[in-house]
């Protein structure tokens, strides 16, 4: 008995290791930084991208030509998602062309990315600096201050009262000493006041310079370097702000075929149909809308905000719609050129190439000159404060003017009716 193994006694000879120069027609598509197609100084047509360098490895470990049946340019835009069906009516082996796996698996190669679909969002604008005296002195702030003024009240008062001092009720929930303190105004004292008092006003004074000095400084800050707006923090905030977010139109029926969670947020879309249109759209940095962009896309971005006077834009990987999705060549479900293909995105990816392309997909793009170095930031330039920065200031101080003037009137009405 003699057994036959194929590695020693090989039955069917391996010819897809060596394709002797096989001009395999192929399809190939997708935007940047997957593909990054370009016109090298010699003329010629380069595909960049780590789905272009996978191709040329391909060419060069198989010893084959990929030939692209469409006519294809520096200009073209070919959506991955149009070339399936190219694959499956059998016109190619398989497509160079990135998009979602879908059932049967078995029309698609090895995943060689797991993708992150999230949102690219403005950063929050300025807070108004009419609210910046709010936001220093919020509503647990000046009840902790309330509580200190109080506080101190009640001890003076009591120390007034037990050395013989006339205090009135009123003065045993907040004194006058004690609030011209804290606002750093003068006081007077009594007379020959006993330690503990002095004490009292010590601590006052103290308490007056603090609250000062406190207030002043964290003010400055924000004037300086003001506060932002809230971010959102879920798609039901933007939801209930009427922010829109833009999708391309493909990509958005591929959501709400698998996330029908997402179809009560349908209205914060602004769906594009065209995909030439939408990649503008998307890489114009507009802030009046927000962008659905794959992590490996906002990698670049995030390079090209580092030229930017100030960022624009953030990734939220809190509002993501996939994570983890698996990302695929279209192929023939029994395409010879399959095991061939796989092994090459394998060895690709654990070698770290497919790691090294993605890291170099921004500067293939300034290559390309498909990216702007330009500062499109908005720089936050000094200016002057204006009359409607002391918006809440002056509706406040109207409405205590106010206020005055009504206990004016009664007090007046009191003394008229007494006499």
């Amino acid at each position: 008995e003699r057994r036959i193994d194929n590695s020693t006694n090989p039955i069917v000879l391996p010819r897809l290791h060596d394709l002797r120069g096989y001009r395999l027609p192929t399809l190939i598509g997708g935007s940047a930084p997957r593909l990054i197609v370009y016109r090298r100084s010699q003329g010629d047509i380069f595909y960049g991208g780590y789905v272009g360098h996978l191709m040329h490895c391909f060419q060069v470990k198989y010893n084959c030509r990929l030939v692209q049946l469409l006519p294809m340019n520096e200009s073209t835009l070919v959506p991955a998602q149009q070339l399936t069906n190219a694959v499956r009516s059998g016109s190619v082996q398989f497509a160079l062309a990135a998009t979602y796996m879908e059932l049967p698996p078995n029309n698609y190669t090895y995943p060689f990315e797991l993708l992150n679909w999230c949102l690219m969002l403005p950063v929050p604008g300025l807070v108004p600096h009419s609210q910046l005296y709010a936001r220093v002195l919020d509503l647990d702030t000046f009840l902790v201050v309330l509580a200190a003024l109080v506080l101190t009240s009640l001890l003076l008062a009591v120390g007034l009262r037990r050395h013989g001092y006339r205090v009135q009720p009123i003065e045993f929930l907040l004194h006058d000493n004690c609030l011209r303190g804290a606002l750093g105004q003068s006081f007077n004292e009594v007379l020959g006041a006993p330690m503990f008092v002095r004490g009292i006003y010590l601590l006052i004074c103290v308490l007056g310079f603090l609250l000062t000095a406190w207030y002043n400084s964290y003010f400055a800050a924000y004037v300086t370097s003001g506060p932002r707006e809230k971010a959102y923090s879920s798609f039901d905030d933007i939801l209930s702000s009427g922010f829109k977010i833009v999708i391309w139109s493909p990509e958005y029926q591929q959501l709400i075929k698998y996330t029908e969670r997402m179809q009560r947020f349908e209205s914060i879309f602004n769906i594009e149909p065209d995909f030439a249109q939408y990649l503008r759209r998307r890489e114009s940095f507009d802030t009046q809308f927000g962008y659905m962009m794959p992590q490996e896309k906002w990698h670049v971005v995030q390079q090209q905000q580092l030229v930017f006077t100030a960022p624009l834009f953030s990734f939220h990987r809190n509002l993501c719609i996939y994570r983890g999705f698996p990302i695929s060549f279209p192929i023939a479900p029994n395409s010879v050129f399959r095991e061939p293909l796989e092994r090459l995105i394998g060895e690709a990816t654990a070698t770290g190439l497919m790691a090294h392309w993605r890291d170099m997909a921004f500067s293939e793009m300034i290559t390309a000159g498909k990216l702007s170095l330009a500062d499109l930031g908005k720089p936050n330039e000094f200016r002057a404060m204006r009359l409607m920065d002391l918006h809440y200031i002056l509706i406040a101080g109207a409405l205590m003017m106010t206020l005055a003037f009504i206990v004016f009137l009664l007090e007046q009405l009191h003394h008229w009716r007494a006499e």
